[in-house]
């Protein structure tokens, strides 16, 4: 049974991871998804360290969570490890880590496109593939995806809704 002082405090606590999570949200590229650039991302992969929209967050959980952890930026409670995670990282730091070898041909997956082809990462015979570390297993799945054909068929075009430093990704 927890005090109503424990209770304060975490709430207090969760009060301050809110408004840390609210002040990152406002920064360029954490206003879009990370990985279809939808706009006012709602969710998190905190141990990837980036934003996503709800539909890439349900991909992301499929991928299991020795791969991807996804958490609500609003509606779940959130640890200060989890938390400085997502300061560490964000959508700038992990694109730049996680996207330095695509190549030339990536297209990024719209986010219209329904269903996402995505979703064959989380079958049983294609997820083993994804046993890495977490800074190799995001450029892994971008690489994959490349490979099969599911991030379009445009060589050289990259998709960007927003301003923000289109050139170097």
């Amino acid at each position: 049974m927890t005090t109503r002082s424990e209770r304060e405090k975490a709430q207090k606590l969760n009060e301050q991871h809110q408004a840390i999570l609210s002040k990152l949200l406002r920064e360029e590229d954490n206003k879009y998804c990370a990985d279809c650039e939808a706009k006012g991302p709602r969710w998190a992969s905190w141990n990837l360290g980036v934003f996503m929209c709800i539909r890439c967050a349900g991909i992301h959980r499929n991928l299991g969570v020795h791969i991807s952890r996804v958490k609500s930026v609003n509606l779940d409670q959130w640890t200060p490890e989890q938390i400085q995670s997502m300061v560490d990282m964000g959508n700038t730091r992990a694109r730049k880590l996680y996207e330095a070898h695509l190549p030339e041909s990536f297209r990024r997956p719209q986010t219209d496109q329904y269903p996402p082809p995505v979703n064959l990462l989380a079958s049983a015979s294609i997820s083993p593939r994804f046993h890495f570390h977490k800074i190799s297993v995001y450029h892994h799945y971008m690489e994959w995806c490349v490979t099969v054909g599911c991030c379009g068929s445009h060589a050289g075009e990259h998709t960007h809704h927003h301003s923000s430093s289109s050139a170097s990704r």
